[in-house]
């Protein structure tokens, strides 16, 4: 999507993401796994005396697999969330 706006001649800018929902599903040591529920907002594009708003993403959940390697935590694993048995 960005090189399609960038092949227009537009900047996309201001994008960030909003997080909406997040929980620790698991720690330990050297290991976090979080569910993070979030969106995409604030993006315009800019360029030829244009200013679009772009629209809003939908809300997507994801399970976040966070490792300690040394003094860092580094993403393992991305994967979508499984709808969660308490309703939330």
């Amino acid at each position: 999507m960005l090189r399609a706006y960038r092949a227009r001649g537009l900047l996309v800018q201001g994008m960030r993401m909003q997080i909406l929902s997040l929980v620790m599903l698991d720690e330990a040591p050297r290991r976090l796994r979080l569910e993070v529920t979030d969106r995409l907002v604030g993006a315009v594009a800019v360029g030829h005396g244009q200013r679009l708003a772009l629209p809003r993403d939908r809300a997507s959940t994801r399970v976040i697999e966070l490792r300690r390697i040394g003094n860092s935590w580094r993403v393992a694993s991305v994967r979508g969330a499984s709808p969660r048995r308490d309703g939330r």
